[in-house]
């Protein structure tokens, strides 16, 4: 059975208006659009930088990843892992076999053959760019949480 949208389990899915992304314990507000058009962008700097061909198929990979993420991990009360999911849709894209059902594991050390980590490091940061620089940012922390203990200028160093 398949739910409204073709999700697999038959369950509906839940309005959302926005999430929230943790980075060192400061919490940001992303809407759906503001998600999507920060994917775009991390897939037009992957693009400009070699590490893909195009951005078509990477958005598809990367949609397909991030479900999988998302129905395999937050049953287990776990997070997803940003680095992880590039990792797997770079290798993805590069021949690694797509794991066809989320019994099925991916195999990490043929991803991580296919993908040299500092392109794993070049797209988190220009993931997380956008979203630590946005002009809502500072407003963003949530009260009870610290301050970012996480670098937020070597992120941005990095991000270039």
């Amino acid at each position: 059975m398949t739910g409204p949208t073709g999700s697999s389990g038959g369950r509906d899915r839940i309005p959302v208006a926005g999430i929230t992304f943790d980075f060192g314990n400061t919490l940001v507000r992303v809407d759906r659009a503001g998600l999507r058009s920060v994917v775009e962008t991390t897939a037009g700097r992957l693009l400009e930088r070699g590490s893909i061909s195009e951005t078509t198929a990477f958005l598809a990979a990367w949609a397909t990843e991030r479900d999988r993420q998302f129905r395999i991990q937050v049953p287990r009360l776990r997070e997803v892992d940003l680095a992880e999911r590039v990792e797997h849709v770079l290798a993805g894209l590069r021949g690694c076999p797509v794991p066809s059902s989320d019994e099925i594991a991916w195999d990490d050390g043929a991803a991580a053959g296919l993908v040299d980590p500092a392109e794993v490091q070049f797209a988190v940061a220009k993931f997380q760019l956008p979203l630590l620089t946005a002009p809502t940012f500072p407003t963003q922390v949530k009260a009870g949480f610290p301050a970012s203990t996480c670098s937020t200028r070597e992120l941005l160093a990095k991000a270039g």
